[in-house]
């Protein structure tokens, strides 16, 4: 009877260790401690990489749409760093579909204070939008704005803008009643 009562407190011990190394992961990336490992990646390529990964956190009620430009050039990112970003706003945006919807993923050239060489991630839903307080608050530690009260840790939109930054780059966010949009620019090769 002990040796079973004992392996259930230990297995609790030790997914209790876990969330704990991941909530310190993610606390590191908010705070710009997170180790890079940059490489170069395309990004029509990286994006439709993570399609079936994206296909497997969405509900049979959400229809998954990409737009990629071929054309897009290079970056140099880190890889697991930029997939943590776009996998918590896809995420976000599952939950607020939760009666289904649509997400596209959209990739393509952009220009920032006039200087084109720039690449433009883009997540789009067509769930629940954000209120302006929402907005306001969204990218702020241990904001649960557009999850909703007891659903995660509140650092998901921290965590990308902190990728972003680390990257140079930056985020925003638009939303209205019938969709919200989250752009991450990041810089060509050619930009840095």
């Amino acid at each position: 009877d002990e040796p079973e009562h004992a392996r259930g407190d230990l297995e609790r011990v030790v997914q209790a260790g876990r969330k704990a190394a991941a909530l310190t992961r993610q606390l590191l990336a908010v705070g710009g401690q997170q180790n890079m490992e940059p490489s170069l990646v395309k990004p029509a390529d990286f994006v439709r990489a993570m399609k079936d990964m994206v296909d497997g956190l969405l509900a049979d009620n959400v229809e998954l749409a990409l737009s990629v430009d071929p054309a897009v050039d290079k970056i140099r990112v880190d890889p697991d760093l930029l997939e943590r970003a776009l996998m918590n706003l896809v995420i976000n945006a599952r939950d607020a579909m939760p009666h289904g919807g649509r997400l596209v993923i959209d990739v393509a050239n952009a220009e920032r204070g006039g200087d084109p060489r720039w690449v433009r991630f883009s997540v789009r839903d067509t769930g629940v939008g954000m209120s302006p307080a929402d907005l306001e608050r969204c990218f702020r530690p241990f904001e649960q704005a557009a999850a909703g009260k007891g659903r995660g840790t509140g650092l998901g939109l921290a965590i990308v803008k902190s990728i972003v930054e680390l990257h140079d780059g930056q985020v925003s966010v638009m939303s209205d009643a019938e969709s919200t949009q989250f752009n991450l620019t990041l810089p060509q090769l050619s930009a840095t």
